[in-house]
């Protein structure tokens, strides 16, 4: 496990040889049959992929566990430092959020597309 659902954490991962996958701890009760929990994947970065910037953006715990699939090695990058940086070059933090952004952006249209698959799922069985 690199990191993990629930924890504190101020720093973002770049993947530069290896891969990792993303997952949420999913807990539901069901009435009559009690709690069911499991593993959602919900993705596998490879070489050049990052996670973990939702850190360096809003301090908060976790949202996900990513956990090694392979052999890793990744770079680390902290919040102070980072921010120090974009601080004295404008022009590389305006291009490093750029692409955060951007990357966020595209991970919550997936996120809309996978609950509106879902709500659909749902509406099917319970008008059954």
């Amino acid at each position: 496990i690199v990191l993990e659902e629930g924890e504190e954490g101020d720093e973002m991962y770049i993947v530069h040889e290896g891969e990792v996958a993303i997952s949420k701890a999913i807990h539901v009760d069901i009435p009559g049959r009690g709690e069911v929990n499991f593993e959602k994947q919900l993705a596998v970065l490879g070489p050049g992929a990052y996670f973990g910037e939702i850190s360096l953006l809003a301090p908060e715990s976790r949202s996900a566990t990513v956990t090694a699939k392979s052999e890793l090695q990744v770079w680390v990058l902290e919040s102070e430092p980072m921010q120090n940086l974009m601080g004295e070059d404008k022009e590389l933090g305006y291009h490093l959020l750029s692409k955060m952004s951007a990357e966020l952006c595209k991970r919550l249209r997936n996120a809309n597309e996978d609950i509106m698959k879902l709500m659909r799922a749902f509406a099917i069985a319970i008008h059954r």
